[in-house]
């Protein structure tokens, strides 16, 4: 939620500083979203292939998901003058992140190797 917030903000046209603080706390926030996402990715996979599932897995999500992003984001700012386009597109991804989030599931009480 907070790329929208930060988005309508550097809109406005202050000056600098609020480019700072969006970048701060984009980055506080995105250090604490990553800081789980090696143990989610890994309770995906069985045991026996966790390693490798999880490094794939995480590879691709980079390039399939995060090389065209920035792409988008800049081609819908250029084509229509407004963020509001590029903040529409960030909440669609979020929604996408949180479907994928409950079909992936809860692993505490399943056993792994049988995945």
């Amino acid at each position: 939620m907070w790329i929208p917030l930060s988005l309508g903000w550097l809109a406005m046209g202050d000056p600098p500083s609020p480019i700072a603080v969006a970048l701060s706390v984009g980055v506080l926030l995105d250090g604490i979203i990553t800081g789980g996402l090696a143990a989610f990715f890994a309770e995906l996979f069985p045991t026996s292939g966790r390693y490798t599932g999880a490094s794939v897995g995480y590879q691709l999500a980079g390039i399939v998901g995060g090389s065209p992003t920035p792409i988008v984001g800049v081609s819908l700012l250029a084509a229509t003058g407004s963020v509001l386009p590029v903040a529409a597109f960030v909440l669609a991804m979020l929604a996408l992140t949180l479907i994928s989030m409950v079909v992936a599931g809860e692993t505490r009480h399943r056993r792994l190797t049988g995945i």
